[in-house]
């Protein structure tokens, strides 16, 4: 889980070379979604096991690698990622999201990421305030229509 944690949460540096991101949020993104799937059902444990199996043996199929997704080199593993995301067979593209959508979730929930995405509150805890609301336009300021 921590290959294909790293490999979806990098980023490039100024010149375009791949940066894996710190050890640290790798671990806490990891240890957050291991205790999610903790409090699951058996079955949900099971399937995400499956899951990261198939994970684990799919660059065979899909970027015609012998090598499992752990020895795969930070490029090699984004480069299949990318290659399940725009994959024409629907499971594969459903197999990547089903372990992307909890593994970012966990990733953007954390302080220092949620900057990363222009919001605007140091926390999700943090309460909004006051939200403006516009007025509606007038019956003549829409021209007369309803």
């Amino acid at each position: 889980m921590r290959a294909f944690c790293e490999a979806l949460l990098c980023d490039a540096d100024a010149h375009g070379r791949l940066m894996s991101p710190s050890s640290e949020l790798v671990e806490d993104v990891v240890l957050r979604f291991d205790k999610q799937l903790g409090a699951g059902s058996g079955d949900l444990r099971r399937g995400i096991n499956l899951l990261c199996g198939l994970m684990e043996r799919m660059p065979l199929v899909i970027i015609g690698s012998p090598s499992k997704m752990t020895e795969l080199t930070l490029s090699e593993r984004v480069a299949f990622l990318e290659t399940m995301e725009n994959a024409r067979v629907g499971l594969v593209a459903t197999m990547l999201v089903a372990l992307k959508v909890p593994l970012t979730m966990h990733a953007y929930e954390r302080t220092d990421m949620l900057k990363l995405t222009g919001f605007n509150r140091s926390s999700l805890k943090e309460p909004r305030g006051d939200i403006p609301i516009p007025e509606p336009p007038t019956w003549a300021e829409r021209g007369g229509r309803p």
